[in-house]
């Protein structure tokens, strides 16, 4: 108790930085402000932000060494300062940041730890290169610059299926390059739409943030399909017309043949029969 009441703890920092910007939209520029406790320095001390790549000296007093990279602006009524870093990157991430007032600093890595806050910046991130030819879809999709690996899926008319990255670079706290490519054949379709949807976190995105429609050709190999599947059709039923013609035609004769038999043998039967008669015939006349 005594040496509490002789040298109390601090209770917070008399400098701190904070991420101002919300959501961190890469391609965007992102804010980050210090802030001062009152009595912590006097408004003609030095205010400095120094870190980044390389951990180099980047604002003082309001001037900045990189006009095109670092905007800093200094609030002379509570004495806080900005720090704007321009076209933001995941390359400006995970680098030490320090502010400092007077003698008084502050440092700390600027984190993007939850995928909450942070969208991507997607005009030139999407390449689609995929297209439609002889009854197969090619698809080739790159992304660029992803901080996490996306889930993305293929959309092919009313089928859904998952994708999985080919090939993928990664550098530092970030995917450089994300590939999906396949080929997938199709049969027996005259049009095919498709189109790729990604989601990082909370957010999501699709290829060109359009639905893409091309025209194909019919199938030939199903059209010689369909004409050999006719023809055969046609010549059963010629084979079987004609057998069904022949088997009549036998038919016709067999029975042909039955009846001049038939009259053959009642002829002859009738000539015997006469010619028993004949001798009886004349016994009676003698």
């Amino acid at each position: 108790m005594i040496l509490y009441l002789i040298c109390p703890l601090p209770t917070q920092e008399s400098v701190i930085w904070k991420i101002k910007t919300f959501p961190i939209v890469l391609g965007k520029d992102v804010k980050i402000t210090c802030y001062v406790l009152t009595g912590t320095c006097r408004k003609n001390q030095a205010r400095q932000w120094t870190g980044g790549q390389g951990y180099k000296l980047i604002g003082l007093n309001g001037h900045t060494t990189d006009h095109s990279k670092y905007e800093m602006k200094i609030h002379t009524s509570d004495l806080s300062f900005d720090l704007t870093v321009k076209n933001f990157s995941v390359d400006d991430a995970f680098y030490e940041y320090t502010c400092l007032c007077g003698k008084e600093q502050y440092s700390d890595i600027l984190k993007l730890n939850d995928t909450a806050n942070i969208s991507m910046h997607l005009n030139d991130s999407i390449i689609d290169n995929s297209y439609f030819k002889d009854n197969e879809l090619y698809l080739n999709v790159t992304l660029m610059i992803m901080y996490h690996l996306p889930n993305c899926s293929l959309q092919l008319n009313d089928k859904t299926t998952i994708l999985k990255a080919n090939d993928y670079k990664k550098g530092h706290n970030k995917y450089d390059v994300i590939r999906y490519n396949e080929i997938i054949p199709l049969y027996n379709v005259c049009s095919i739409t498709w189109v790729v949807y990604c989601i990082v976190g909370d957010k999501s995105f699709q290829t060109n943030n359009n639905v893409n429609k091309y025209e194909c050709a019919i199938d030939n190999d199903a059209k010689l399909r369909n004409l050999a599947i006719g023809i055969s059709a046609a010549v059963f039923t010629c084979i079987l017309v004609f057998g069904l013609v022949v088997y009549l035609q036998r038919s016709n004769c067999l029975r042909r043949n039955v009846n001049l038999e038939g009259r053959e043998q009642h002829s002859s039967a009738t000539t015997a029969r006469q010619e028993e008669d004949i001798p009886m015939f004349k016994d009676s006349l003698l």
